[in-house]
């Protein structure tokens, strides 16, 4: 992750703003400086020093580098809507996204419940053979297996209270990923492509930020560093 992820942000930065550039965009000349400074302030935020850290696979690298693309693609067909659909675009893209993940989690669902029939008919079919009791079929429970009903119930309850609590933290993180598009679209629409693309993959900084507020966690060097140069691209940029 150390070396993927920041591969992943420089990559959906490099692709848009070289569209950028070939169809025609021209900055200031301090613009051009800014943006290689944010490249590299890309980099060493989004790197997480790991202790024992293994060199990636050519299929992570792969991977990576193709997540990273289809990103940039993305910023790259948003940019291309007219200035007058609004909305528009990040509703069809909500509309395409739900249907996928509904698909998806339709799929999952069926082949975990397929597991789940099969897991739990083994134990029963070992009980008859083992007790000669045909309790699945209506027959008394053997006690043996009678302290692990608690169990189960616990747990189930237990469960029931996660799902909750995803299900509220899952919305939250929905209104806040929307508002954030909505944002780069308005973003897209007053400024140019090139500058968007850079900055909005400077979104790192921000989670580094949070976490060591909100959850004390300690920022390496490497990444203020990265932080720093951020906010000199980011002056730049604007100055630009």
């Amino acid at each position: 992750m150390s070396i993927l992820s920041p591969l992943t942000a420089v990559i959906s930065a490099i692709v848009p703003m070289t569209w950028g550039l070939v169809t025609g965009e021209r900055l200031g000349a301090i613009a051009y400086p800014a943006l290689g400074l944010a490249l590299i302030a890309v980099v060493l935020v989004g790197f997480v020093p790991e202790k024992g850290a293994v060199r990636p696979s050519l299929r992570g690298l792969l991977m990576a580098t193709g997540s990273g693309a289809l990103i940039g693609a993305f910023y790259i067909l948003i940019d291309q809507t007219p200035d007058d659909s609004g909305l528009v675009p990040l509703v069809a893209n909500r509309v395409v996204n739900a249907t996928l993940m509904i698909t998806v989690i339709v799929v999952l669902a069926v082949i975990a419940g397929r597991r789940h029939v099969t897991a739990r008919d083994a134990p029963l079919a070992i009980l008859e053979g083992t007790h000669g009791a045909p309790h699945a079929l209506g027959g008394a429970t053997p006690a043996a297996v009678r302290p692990g009903t608690t169990l189960l119930r616990a747990s189930a309850a237990a469960l029931r209270g996660g799902w909750r609590a995803g299900f509220w933290l899952a919305v939250g993180c929905g209104v806040l990923d929307a508002a954030a598009n909505a944002i780069v679209l308005i973003g897209l629409r007053l400024g140019d492509l090139t500058v968007v693309s850079v900055l909005t993959a400077l979104y790192p900084a921000g989670t580094i930020l949070l976490a060591a507020v909100v959850l004390r966690e300690r920022i390496a060097r490497l990444q203020w560093v990265g932080l720093v140069l951020a906010l000199a691209a980011s002056a730049m940029l604007s100055l630009a």
